[in-house]
């Protein structure tokens, strides 16, 4: 436990007895909302840990076969200064770096524990989960299966560990990501979402810029979203489409100088789901394109100031979209 922590809760997986069993730390506001979780595995041999407090991780390279050999990764401290720490563990593994986009956040891991060879407890697989994609698994998932909750605006910032010949125990290092967000692009803002809880969390991994085009698949409710746009430096990224393959398309493309300077609609009950977008509606500074679905269920409407537009989204969906954020560039 760090100097500055307290234990604020547990969990655990427990059947007869309970086999395995981790905490909640909160910090004081020495750290700035950093918080460590407990590391998962057996005992090991040595103990490692990072010196400068992390605010961003920047890549996470894991060395696998069988299990995970080692792990590597690269953060940046609140100063803006990049640190590398690992490789912890041994020689072995095919390689696989993970390098997260500016807007790409670290929002889960889990893996399974087991014995190899003489080893009792080792790490015998891993996978990342960001807000736009899942990475792996690494390794073999033979053994006990482990996840590492974390509330809604946390995310993964660092690592900490044991590690010889394998990785043997492995702990994570927590941040606030909407902090982190608002530190990483001035002028862009991350506000909502609307809607419901169901559905897969999708979100870009890149900054946006400046919105050219969306396109809405929509019948009765919004069955799915997606969009381009451009980051600061030019390059064009796409995002989607995310949701069901139902509906029927409506692209709009925006000219250069069009911004969407507004985006409304309603939530709903649909298809035994409690809450998904029912309806859609896109202002932009040279006309109005929409309602798309049905203006069905509960009204809502995206806040955005006279200099600001809309030039990304993230959502919530699976069948159809159940909840949906916007970004907001006040540049």
């Amino acid at each position: 436990m760090q100097r500055n922590g307290r234990i604020v809760g547990f969990f655990a997986h427990a059947g007869w007895y309970v086999d395995a069993i981790g905490v909640y730390v909160n910090l004081t506001e020495e750290e700035d909302g950093l918080a460590k979780f407990v590391p998962w595995g057996g005992d090991g041999v040595r103990s490692h840990d990072i010196v400068v407090a992390p605010h961003r991780l920047e890549s996470v390279t894991i060395c696998s076969c069988f299990v995970i050999d080692s792990l590597a990764f690269s953060y940046i401290d609140r100063n803006g200064q990049s640190h590398t720490s690992g490789r912890w563990g041994g020689p072995g593994g095919a390689s696989n770096m993970v390098s997260l986009g500016p807007s790409e956040f670290l929002t889960g891991i889990s893996g399974t524990i087991g014995q190899y060879e003489e080893h009792s407890n080792v790490i015998t697989s891993l996978r990342l989960v960001t807000n736009a994609r899942s990475y792996g698994p690494f390794g073999e998932t033979k053994g006990t299966p482990f996840h590492i909750p974390l509330q809604s605006n946390g995310c993964i910032v660092g690592f900490f560990g044991r590690a010889d010949k394998f990785l043997n125990a492995i702990g994570v290092c927590t941040n606030h990501k909407i902090e982190i967000m608002q530190q990483l692009q001035a002028g862009l803002v991350r506000i909502g979402p609307w809607g419901g809880d169901g559905g897969m969390c999708h979100d870009i991994d890149a900054a946006p810029h400046h919105l050219e085009s969306v396109t809405i698949c929509s019948c009765l409710v919004i069955d799915s979203i997606a969009f381009s746009f451009r980051d600061h430096k030019g390059q064009k990224h796409y995002a989607g489409p995310w949701g069901g393959c139902g509906g029927n398309d409506h692209k709009i493309q925006l000219e250069p100088s069009e911004t969407v300077v507004k985006l409304s609609g309603t939530i709903g009950a649909f298809g035994g789901i409690p809450n998904v977008v029912t309806s859609l509606t896109l202002v932009t500074s040279s006309g109005r394109y929409g309602p798309y679905g049905r203006e069905e269920g509960i009204a809502f409407h995206v806040p955005v100031r006279s200099n600001g537009s809309i030039v990304g989204f993230f959502a919530q969906a699976e069948e159809y979209i159940t909840a949906i954020g916007v970004y907001v560039s006040t540049q």
